[in-house]
């Protein structure tokens, strides 16, 4: 009673009103540049992985090396304009973010930062992931608690995705649409929200 019926995203306020991604859900979170939107995923896989729910992360936008940092960033409460040199960081402030990203490094978070990333590699990466928790017999999450051995999907972001093959003589407008309907049947068959 009073617990969520899908998994944390890390933020009461969004889970109020989602009240937890459950499986085979789609979320779109959109805003404008720079607002924050890869901010509230670093959150998002943060507060699932330090739970112990494997999380798969299609990063597109930036390599793996990149997002790890950004996820060290916020975890460690270090200002990134002081990690891109903008303001001095101190002796201190350094060893605390490379402690910070050596934490995460053990954490159960799944990259995928090819730059040539559609919804149908995605798929089969996750798939990939989904096989090798599957073969621990749940070791990081319970079967009583999942259906599927990773929690959530997280992809950043669709509008630079590759589209698939079939899609490539659709406009652009199009082949996002596609993209977005190839993710929700991901979420479904995967039976993970994404």
């Amino acid at each position: 009673k009073g617990g969520l019926l899908g998994v944390t995203s890390g933020l009461m306020e969004v889970d109020k009103i989602l009240n937890g991604s459950r499986e085979g859900r789609l979320e779109l979170i959109a805003a404008r540049p720079a607002m924050g939107k890869t901010g509230y995923m670093c959150q998002e896989i943060l507060a699932l992985a330090e739970a112990g729910l494997p999380v798969v992360v299609g990063s597109i936008e930036m390599t793996a090396v990149e997002l790890l940092g950004r996820l060290a960033t916020a975890k460690s409460g270090i200002e990134n304009d002081k990690l891109e040199g903008k303001r001095q960081l101190t002796t201190e402030e350094y060893q605390k973010w490379k402690d910070t990203l050596r934490y995460i490094t053990t954490l159960p978070i799944h990259i995928n930062d090819s730059s040539t990333q559609s919804v149908r590699s995605l798929r089969a990466f996750a798939r990939r992931i989904i096989k090798k928790y599957e073969a621990l017999n749940g070791k990081f999450v319970p079967t009583e608690i999942r259906k599927c051995a990773i929690a959530k999907i997280l992809v950043d972001y669709i509008q630079i995705m590759e589209s698939d093959s079939e899609n490539a003589n659709l406009i652009r407008e199009q082949q996002v649409s596609r993209m977005v309907r190839g993710l929700k049947s991901m979420a479904k068959s995967l039976r993970v929200p994404v």
